[in-house]
């Protein structure tokens, strides 16, 4: 859904520019990216106070958005990404939310 209303940036380097640009909610990464990947974009969200989690194959992230794989993807409207988290939050893949106290 969030990805035929705009409102998501695909792969790393839509999702870099996105969370750059403080317009990420929430960034998910495949936990089977390369090591060199996932510590670039914690590191970037952590800086960025981005929340992100971990989801845990690259190509189940590709095909949750019509794609074949994707390492990264940023959620760029807050309304879907409260969507996500608040279905995911209890199935153990959450890593960091900048709104956890709020």
């Amino acid at each position: 859904l969030a990805r035929n209303a705009g409102k998501c940036a695909l792969g790393a380097g839509a999702a870099e520019k996105a969370i750059k640009h403080n317009k990420s909610c929430l960034v998910i990464i495949a936990e089977n990216s390369g090591e060199s990947t996932k510590s670039k974009f914690v590191n970037l969200c952590e800086r960025q106070n981005a929340g992100y989690i971990f989801c845990r194959d690259k190509f189940e992230l590709g095909e949750a958005v019509g794609l074949k794989e994707k390492s990264v993807i940023a959620i760029t409207d807050s309304g879907f990404a409260k969507g996500m988290f608040d279905c995911i939050k209890d199935m153990e893949v959450l890593v960091y939310d900048k709104n956890q106290n709020q």
